[in-house]
């Protein structure tokens, strides 16, 4: 097209019509400005259309992140309640010198309760690819940008109490070792992969009174006790967290098929 052009004006400057001329050569260069914009909308507009379809894949990677994460979530604040509950009933039991407590009862309390500690652990793939890039505002919904930042902020900074717990799970399971031992019943976890020794009944009733014995423990799983009680509102704090995120993930998401 440009060449069909200059055949024009080398013909009207030869012709010498000068005013034709400008005319054709301002027609040309209106043309080719033309074609640059043009050009340039295409290429924005493939680079939204990029854009949106890298915006609407996060979105949906993190849909993926907090559906995880709540049931990861979850599954541990059943476990937290369950040692907590364990760790109250090993505090009653030594606090009331229970001597007709089952034996298999206090050894699951021990084990399961002051012994034990759970530690969070929550999924965070798409929102830390996204950070390292600096990929940050492909999430453009400014409430879920502040839900997100609030979540992992939250988890990154962790339950403060939570190497305390470990603490004193360690001093409860190292101070009753022996008796875990004895009390303990291995295939309530292992079944016949791990098969111990039968204890004497004689043998188990001494273990269970040098664990009643042992009141100067209390102090350690009392406050262990306390700890995990604030490890549950932390949990459910995330929990909440989580579904407000997720919620606001779903909200977005259906604005791209409305």
């Amino acid at each position: 097209m440009i060449k069909f052009f200059r055949k024009i004006r080398q013909q009207l400057l030869k012709e010498g019509k000068t005013t034709n001329y400008l005319k054709y050569a301002i027609g040309e260069i209106i043309l080719v400005v033309i074609g640059i914009l043009i050009a340039l909308q295409i290429n924005n507009w493939n680079e939204k259309r990029k854009s949106n379809k890298e915006a609407h894949e996060v979105l949906l990677s993190l849909q993926e992140d907090f559906q995880t994460n709540i049931s990861l979530i979850k599954q541990n604040s059943d476990r937290v309640k369950n040692m907590s509950y364990n760790t109250s009933k090993l505090i009653e039991t030594i606090d009331r010198e229970n001597i007709n407590v089952n034996p298999d009862s206090l050894g699951y309390y021990i084990v399961v309760g002051g012994g034990s500690w759970w530690r969070e652990q929550t999924r965070s793939n798409t929102y830390d690819a996204l950070s390292g890039a600096g990929k940050l505002d492909l999430i453009r919904n400014k409430k879920l940008q502040e839900l997100l930042a609030n979540f992992y902020s939250t988890t990154k900074t962790g339950f403060e109490d939570e190497a305390n717990i470990e603490i004193f799970a360690t001093q409860i399971i190292e101070r009753t070792s022996y008796e875990s031992y004895i009390l303990w019943s291995a295939d309530r976890w292992w079944g016949d992969s791990l098969k111990l020794t039968d204890k004497t009944s004689a043998l188990r009733t001494e273990a269970v009174n040098s664990v009643l014995g042992k009141k100067e423990l209390l102090g350690s799983i009392l406050m262990k006790h306390v700890l995990e009680l604030n490890q549950q509102n932390y949990i459910a704090n995330l929990l909440s967290l989580s579904h407000s995120v997720l919620n606001e993930i779903e909200q977005e998401l259906k604005k791209w098929h409305d």
